[in-house]
C-alpha cells in the first residue's frame, strides 16, 4: 500500500492525453487478437479486442472461450467473430448519435 501511495504521489502530474483525429464523421477501427490453449488446465484460449473511434480508444473486451479451439486458427476466428459482434452493435449505436453511416470499419488482426 506504501508503495502505490508513494507512485500516486510521484505521478500526479502525469497525465493521458487521447486526441481524437478531427473529420466530419466517425471513423471506427478495431484491433483483434487471440492466442491458443493459454490456459494449460482448460485449454481454452484467450481472446480480446480493443475499438477506436476517431484514433481514441472506446471499448475493449478479453476473455476466455466458451470452448476448447482445435487449431490457432479456430481461436482467431472465434475472437474476430466476437468483435464483429461488438462492432456491429457499436456502429448502430454510432449511426443514431451521427445520423449518417459509418464508413466501412477495419478490422485488424
Amino acid at each position: 500500500v506504501k508503495k502505490l501511495l508513494r507512485y500516486l504521489q510521484h505521478t500526479k502530474s502525469i497525465g493521458l492525453l487521447l486526441e481524437p483525429t478531427h473529420t466530419d464523421h466517425a471513423e471506427l477501427c478495431c484491433y483483434a487478437d487471440s492466442d491458443w490453449t493459454s490456459d494449460k488446465k482448460s485449454r481454452k484460449s484467450t481472446s480480446g479486442y480493443i475499438m477506436f473511434l476517431n484514433g481514441c480508444p472506446v471499448y475493449w473486451q478479453v476473455r476466455k472461450q466458451n470452448f476448447i479451439s482445435c487449431s490457432s486458427t479456430e481461436a482467431e476466428y472465434a475472437c474476430v467473430s466476437d468483435a464483429c459482434n461488438s462492432l456491429t452493435w457499436f456502429d448502430s449505436l454510432i449511426t443514431d448519435i451521427w445520423m449518417n453511416p459509418i464508413p466501412p470499419i477495419t478490422i485488424m488482426e
